[in-house]
């Protein structure tokens, strides 16, 4: 039996739609299985027995759907894996599916119909682009003030984030309130039941879960990919295409940068008008603008945005086995005692990180008595969810949900009634500013978009609004304004692109270290070691840890040795860098478009069965990766045994900042 539920573009059920099932195994001619209509709730069931697909050359049948559109008012009808093929047959139009999977793959099977692509209203009075961290502060800053305010007679103020990535969530998280200890919905539930595009962060952790996470990759999933992984001359980038922006991607490190890093950017001259020293009652005016944020107790002092924004995101260092332990993870513990004893480190300790976590001197004891925790704490730590399980992926999306991803807030704002819309899958393309002379328009600029919810070939959108925040990012906003200035739709400075820096970052590896550091074990990133020039003072750089993921435990150790052994004597470095031995070993052996597609499923088939779809092409790509990177010795390893003996190191150094 198969059970499906067929719904329209804004999740409402669809009676009466015939769906048909198909074995496409079937030797001599596609075989259908059984046809089943909707109910009022949108729900059927299509059944059938074993002997309908069982036969001399197939045990399990190899599903496909047809949708009939009795009305022919369909422009569109969708599932989880993709767009079906519209086909006329005998003055029928039928709408055909990819091959889905076998019987044990689908369970409450979801198809979208769409007869009108939704839309988007063409005037906010604000407008995000981007969902990152400044996107999302801002954007809930003003939703706040605007709630806080007295609508109009005519309407509402609202605010609007367009981001042009989907959401993203643990496969853990369960679809309604009935699966957690507390009555509010779950981001999952709320996305479902409004038919909002996601998908699952990559898993499981072993190398199917590493293929899964290259096909979260724009490259491989296009619109909906997470990953935008760019190469440029000599830079690589990985940002993050996602409700929620780089918080999804980012490693949790919450520090605040040297002053010596940002002194001389442009806010920090005398000579701008910035140099007034503001406060919080001049930026936000009443306290109660401040709700998403922990509002200091003097609101006439000097304001920290650094502080403002740490506080909104949460911050706790993790350095122990578990929460509330008291053992020290061997990664940093054997970090901080090797930096500790290096010349010149001016500070060693635990990272800031974005994470959940119970600190062991929150509930402390001394002499007798329990000390219980402060307000402030207790709200800090009442508003998230799940501590931290030291599972070591926090890059890759945390499965428990520890991680502070902005999706969290903003979903939060959506269902305590805040004025703020989000459509995710928009992808802006121009600003441009509104000729009063040409336009008689009350507003000031118009955002040009494609909205790729509902039609992957994107449908061109256009917001008005009179307040536009760009924070799509270092390289977004700039891709924004320089094709905005290249379309003269913005008359822009030529200094735009110029004065580019990164952080100054670069991986290194030690391998094998003399103890175990248990690589796998914890957050990726437990601990920082400062330092300064020796001459200036000033700093310098720093180096922390980097945890392996798992599913990274399979290829990179065997990686590292390859690259050891190819080190020629003397050399420092290697003849070849990491990411073109991961290309060679992983990336080209899927570069072929029937591998991608099959890629795509596996990916697109978490919320049907973890380990459903795993095509004969995929198997064999996991084989083939196998036997190149695996000897005897670590094919019957652990991943966290693979990754015992191997420090990975992440540095962040100072930049020029004269980059193009």
């Amino acid at each position: 039996m198969i059970k499906c539920r067929v719904h329209d573009v804004e999740g409402k059920p669809l009676n009466g739609i015939e769906v048909r099932a198909y074995d496409k195994d079937f030797p001599l001619r596609e075989h259908m299985l059984a046809s089943a209509k909707s109910d009022e709730k949108g729900r059927l069931e299509i059944r059938f027995t074993d002997s309908r697909y069982r036969h001399l050359f197939t045990r399990e049948p190899h599903i496909f759907f047809e949708v009939t559109d009795t009305d022919k008012s369909f422009q569109f009808v969708r599932d989880k894996l993709g767009d079906y093929t519209k086909k006329i047959i005998k003055n029928e139009i039928i709408w055909r599916s990819d091959t889905i999977g076998n019987v044990a793959d689908i369970e409450n099977y979801t198809i979208t119909t769409i007869k009108e692509p939704r839309g988007i209203p063409d005037r906010y009075d604000a407008v995000v682009i981007g969902s990152g961290f400044g996107g999302t502060i801002t954007a809930l800053t003003l939703a706040n003030m605007y709630g806080s305010k007295e609508p109009t007679k005519e309407r509402e103020k609202r605010v609007c984030i367009l981001e042009r990535g989907q959401w993203w969530i643990s496969h853990e998280m369960p679809s309604d309130k009935e699966g957690t200890t507390n009555a509010s919905s779950t981001i999952r539930q709320y996305l479902e039941e409004n038919n909002i595009p996601y998908s699952f962060w990559a898993y499981p952790d072993n190398l199917k879960g590493l293929l899964a996470l290259f096909g979260n990759t724009r490259e491989i999933s296009g619109i909906r990919g997470l990953y935008d992984y760019k190469i440029m001359q000599n830079v690589h980038a990985v940002t993050s295409s996602a409700v929620g922006g780089g918080s999804n991607v980012y490693f949790n490190i919450t520090e605040k940068p040297d002053s010596t890093v940002y002194q001389n950017w442009s806010t920090q001259k005398s000579d701008t008008p910035l140099d007034k020293k503001y406060t919080y009652k001049d930026i936000y005016g009443p306290v109660d603008a401040l709700s998403y944020v922990d509002t200091p107790a003097d609101i006439d002092k000097e304001i920290d945005y650094f502080e403002i924004a740490s506080n909104f995101i949460g911050t706790n260092t993790i350095t122990t086995t578990t929460s509330l332990g008291i053992f020290k993870l061997p990664r940093s513990r054997v970090f901080q005692d090797a930096a500790n004893n290096i010349q010149g480190a001016v500070q060693v300790r635990g990272v800031n990180l974005s994470i959940t976590d119970i600190p062991n001197g929150l509930f402390a004891v001394q002499t007798g008595t329990v000390h219980s925790p402060t307000v402030s704490q207790v709200n800090k730590y009442s508003k998230q969810s799940n501590a931290c399980q030291r599972q070591g992926r926090c890059g890759l999306g945390c499965i428990p949900g520890a991680r502070h991803n902005l999706n969290k807030q903003i979903h939060s704002a959506i269902i305590n009634k805040k004025p703020l819309d989000v459509f995710p899958l928009c992808q802006v393309e121009t600003i441009e500013k509104i000729e009063e002379a040409t336009d008689k328009s009350e507003f000031k600029y118009r955002i040009n978009f494609k909205d790729y919810r509902d039609d992957n070939q994107g449908i061109p959108r256009k917001i008005e609004t009179n307040l536009v925040i760009l924070a799509a990012g270092t390289l977004g906003s700039t891709e924004i304004l320089s094709r905005s200035k290249n379309q003269k739709k913005l008359q822009i400075s030529n200094i735009l692109g110029t004065h580019f820096s990164t952080n100054g970052d670069t991986f290194g590896v030690i391998h094998p270290t003399k103890e175990n550091v248990d690589s796998s074990r914890g957050p990726m990133q437990t601990s920082i070691a400062e330092f300064n020039n020796d001459k200036t003072g000033e700093f310098y750089f720093s180096v922390e840890d980097l945890g392996i993921p798992k599913m990274f435990g399979e290829i990179l150790p065997a990686i590292f040795n390859l690259m050891a052994l190819q080190k020629q004597v003397g050399s420092f470095l290697p003849n070849e860098n990491l990411v073109n031995m991961i290309t060679k070993i992983v990336i080209d052996r899927i570069r072929d478009q029937n591998t991608r597609d099959d890629l795509l499923k596996l990916v697109r088939s978490f919320d049907m069965s973890m380990y459903g779809i795993t095509t004969d092409r995929i198997v064999r790509v996991i084989n083939d990766i196998n036997d190149s990177v695996l000897d005897d010795k670590t094919r019957i390893q652990s991943n966290d045994e693979r990754t015992r003996n191997v420090m990975m190191l992440f540095g962040v150094g100072r930049d020029n900042g004269n980059g193009q």
